[in-house]
């Protein structure tokens, strides 16, 4: 696999694959300066996790004469999750319907996108402002409101790098927009609330068909540390058949850049669920190890962590990291349990 440097193209730009299946989001998380708060924020323009999309396209891609093709943005979703000492403070994962789906660039105003009232903005001066107001899936009893207003300033600004890591039949384009931002801002959850400083990532994925006919399983994860942050993501398109990148950024600039074939670790473990996984990772070139630790979230395809990466002399950060199992989206057996987090609220 070679590695390759972005065209210089918009790394928050809309990609938009039209193919059915085919799926795109603005993912952002963020670390407190104390470590006790993480926040996972994403936008969707197409959810590839909603089951009723993933099995209408299923069904258009084997008979498009009998089944239509579903309407992407009929799918888009906003994403938000809270970690507090690495337990669920708040959660949503919000569908709505194309109407309430815009993005725009422009040369002059930058980014301006929203999902219902749920607003990302890019400035001139590189800085994301997100603001978040959707219904949260109740941690505790009763359903409660998610406001958050949060600012994410790069460390430098830059054109993006990026790499399709899909196959020919199955593109899947990963750009890392800005890897490494100072974040502030205010979360309040009801009657609980959050005056939020920390360290914050941001990346953009666009995959060209449905994911669980695109991937088996994917594995990545990020880390601060110093100046620098490093950046994992492997591929497996097939079960046993694997490709990704080991990337390290200074100052939020891709300073490395080499392919990492595989990750190797501790003992696999395995989930209620049938996910096999390793909860202590290294990658042998640079002496780096990532110990995971317990999830802080889990499901049916995937598994989430806010873990603790060491280097060989000894520097230590922390990061979030993530596994997919694809080849389990829309599996007859898990597909009951996706409504009871995928809500579409009424608007």
């Amino acid at each position: 696999m070679s590695l390759s440097q972005s065209n210089h193209l918009d790394p928050d730009r809309w990609v938009k694959p039209t193919a059915p299946g085919a799926h795109e989001w603005w993912y952002f998380d963020a670390i407190s300066d104390d470590g006790r708060d993480s926040l996972v924020v994403v936008w969707y323009s197409a959810l590839p996790f909603d089951p009723e999309y993933g099995l209408a396209s299923l069904r258009h891609i084997q008979n498009p004469s009998k089944h239509p093709k579903p309407d992407p943005l009929n799918h888009c979703a906003i994403g938000f999750s809270w970690y507090r000492d690495e337990k669920t403070v708040a959660y949503a994962l919000n569908r709505f319907r194309k109407d309430q789906f815009s993005h725009q660039i422009d040369p002059q105003s930058g980014l301006n996108q929203s999902i219902h009232k749920n607003i990302l903005t890019r400035t001139n001066d590189g800085t994301y402002k997100l603001v978040v107001d959707t219904p949260a899936l109740s941690v505790g009893p009763g359903t409660k409101p998610i406001k958050a207003e949060l600012s994410f300033k790069p460390a430098s600004i830059h054109d993006g790098w990026e790499k399709d890591l899909g196959t020919a039949d199955h593109p899947h384009l990963w750009i890392l927009a800005a890897p490494d931002c100072q974040v502030s801002g205010e979360i309040m959850v009801g009657k609980k609330s959050l005056k939020f400083q920390g360290r914050g990532y941001h990346d953009h994925n666009a995959g060209g068909d449905e994911l669980s006919r695109s991937f088996h399983k994917w594995h990545w994860g990020r880390f601060h540390q110093g100046d620098t942050t490093k950046i994992y993501y492997v591929c497996e398109p097939s079960p046993g058949i694997s490709e990704g990148l080991w990337l390290e950024c200074d100052q939020g600039r891709v300073t490395h850049t080499e392919t990492l074939e595989r990750l190797d670790g501790s003992d696999p473990k395995r989930t209620v669920f049938g996910i096999r996984y390793q909860d202590q990772l290294h990658h042998e070139g640079s002496q780096t190890k990532w110990k995971l630790g317990k999830p802080v979230d889990q499901g049916p395809f995937y598994l989430r962590w806010v873990g603790q990466m060491e280097g060989s002399e000894g520097e230590h950060g922390r990061g979030i990291c993530e596994l997919l199992q694809a080849d389990h989206l829309h599996q007859r057996w898990f597909n009951w349990m996706i409504p009871y987090r995928l809500k579409q609220p009424k608007i």
